[in-house]
């Protein structure tokens, strides 16, 4: 399915992929200055049939005034989730003090590799005074790459290699890690990026056919690190592993 979203007229339509409709309902109409709104999803802010969004609204006089507060919604208008002051937070990767938690992933909404989670942005204090919240959320995202609920292209284990999926081992390692893969057909691009458990980058190599092995330098100390897929600049899949020397 994909999903239209038509601001203008606070509506959202959910369309079959042969463009058939499937579903359409109404959003609530802010009466602030603005509002965003995505993730529509049936199965990632809860597991039943019905069909969940979240919507931010900046309320206030700008510049100075205005509070985001976010909102989960189900389709038929009832809150799922509320928090007051907060909104999802996109992390840039660049910038100082509050616009910059260390974090490698920067989507709002994410696979930790274990299960989905939800990071938002919640001010504690007038002025520049934040702190980060994290919410396990039930269900998972339907794309490997998902912003504002539209799905950009890659979705399945082919994009990151065959059935076989993308195997790295042993776990935990001490002098060398193995890695076992087939790149799909259409990939023009791939990439292993390792990450530790600060989101900082510790290397990135090119994935070629004869690409198997990494060497453990002295640079890693022992704990845990992410081994992140990269395929055409998208993060496909994340491998958690262990460093015990």
């Amino acid at each position: 399915k994909y999903v239209e979203i038509i601001k203008n007229s606070n509506l959202i339509n959910v369309y079959n992929t042969n463009n058939t409709l499937y579903t359409s309902f109404a959003i609530p109409t802010p009466s602030n200055i603005s509002q965003s709104v995505g993730y529509v999803s049936d199965n990632l802010f809860d597991t039943d049939p019905g069909i969940e969004y979240y919507m931010t609204t900046y309320e206030g006089t700008p510049p100075a005034n205005v509070v985001n507060n976010f909102k989960i919604y189900n389709s038929d208008g009832s809150v799922l989730f509320r928090r007051d002051s907060a909104s999802l937070y996109h992390n840039s990767g660049s910038g100082n003090g509050s616009s910059n938690f260390g974090l490698f992933n920067s989507h709002p909404i994410f696979f930790d590799g274990t299960s989905t989670k939800m990071r938002i942005l919640k001010q504690i204090a007038a002025g520049n005074n934040y702190k980060l919240e994290f919410y396990n959320l039930p269900g998972s995202l339907t794309c490997a790459d998902c912003s504002n609920g539209f799905v950009e292209s890659v979705s399945s284990d082919a994009d990151y290699g065959n059935g076989n999926g993308f195997k790295i081992f042993p776990n935990p390692a001490s002098n060398e890690i193995k890695l076992k893969y087939s790149l799909g057909n259409n990939i023009t691009a791939a990439k292993i990026k390792i990450v530790d458990i600060n989101g900082q980058a510790m290397e990135s190599f090119d994935v070629t056919s004869s690409f198997d092995s990494i060497y453990i330098s002295d640079k890693y100390s022992n704990g845990l690190y992410f081994f992140q897929i990269i395929i055409n600049d998208k993060i496909v899949h994340t491998e958690k592993i262990v460093i015990q020397k």
